[in-house]
């Protein structure tokens, strides 16, 4: 299994979570799984859900997290407006944040 694939099975699980919450009465929405042609949600609020769960995931889709960052499920589904990443100065990674980051803001001192 790829790490994309991982990765859209950990949010899917997330999003699940969040749904299940929100709509607290058993049985509302009892499943959210990813199939070859979609995602299946399951529940006798899925209609309802169908909606938030396709924001979500087009959301995800055009965000941009470097591989090597784990629990951004948080950040997408809006359980976190922010997120701290602690990164070495000179890395390989901090290299590519800094490319990525002058692309949009080229006068910009990262330090």
């Amino acid at each position: 299994m790829s790490n994309t694939s991982v990765a859209a099975d950990d949010l899917l699980a997330k999003i699940q979570l969040n749904l299940i919450e929100k709509y607290a009465q058993p049985g509302s929405i009892t499943q959210v799984r990813r199939e070859q042609d979609g995602v299946t949600i399951v529940g006798f609020c899925s209609s309802q859900a169908r909606p938030e769960v396709k924001d979500l995931l087009e959301k995800a889709a055009l965000l941009d997290f470097p591989p090597t960052w784990e629990d951004i499920d948080d950040l997408i589904v809006g359980n976190k407006q922010i997120m701290l990443k602690q990164v070495q100065l000179g890395s390989l990674e901090w290299n590519n944040l800094e490319v990525r980051f002058k692309s949009t803001m080229p006068q910009a001192k990262i330090s």
